[in-house]
């Protein structure tokens, strides 16, 4: 990402500056590439994987190696192999105390009350913008409260 960019993103209001390491899920090249460069911009090292099974796979191999993630955004429709219910579940075995942001284009009205009932700590609809993101990240990784209707509006 150029510098020019990072600074667009930086510059933006809501933008919240962070440091760790996120897995970003998602089965669209094009939203994983976009959503991991305001993530970098905003400091984070980025881990990427396309489907579920991959993504449980880059979490065990991560912890093998001693460190742990902070945080995962998984999109809920994963239309090969694992549902995203299927993959909180198996990464919550992995790493119990992992933050897992929920995100998709199909939320309904009731959408946060059912990421919570599966194991998410927030949610954020598709399409998201920089500071939407930017936004819900931070409220997920530092929050203990997650007042998930505002990541959903």
């Amino acid at each position: 990402m150029s510098n020019q960019s990072k600074n667009i993103y930086q510059n933006s209001p809501g933008f919240m500056a962070s440091n760790g390491t996120v897995l970003v899920v998602d089965d669209e090249p094009v939203v994983r590439a976009m959503t991991s460069a305001v993530l970098t911009a905003m400091g984070w090292n980025i881990l990427n994987a396309s489907s579920g099974e991959e993504a449980i796979a880059k979490v065990q191999h991560y912890i093998e190696g001693g460190s742990k993630l902070d945080l995962v955004i998984l999109d809920l429709i994963l239309p090969c192999g694992m549902s995203g219910l299927e993959v909180v579940r198996a990464l919550r075995e992995v790493q119990p105390d992992l933050r897992i942001l929920a995100c998709s284009g199909f939320f309904g009205d009731q959408g946060s009350e059912s990421c919570i009932a599966m194991g998410f700590n927030a949610a954020l609809a598709k399409p998201f913008t920089a500071e939407d993101l930017s936004q819900a990240v931070y409220r997920c990784t530092h929050e203990s409260e997650l007042p998930l209707e505002k990541s959903l509006a």
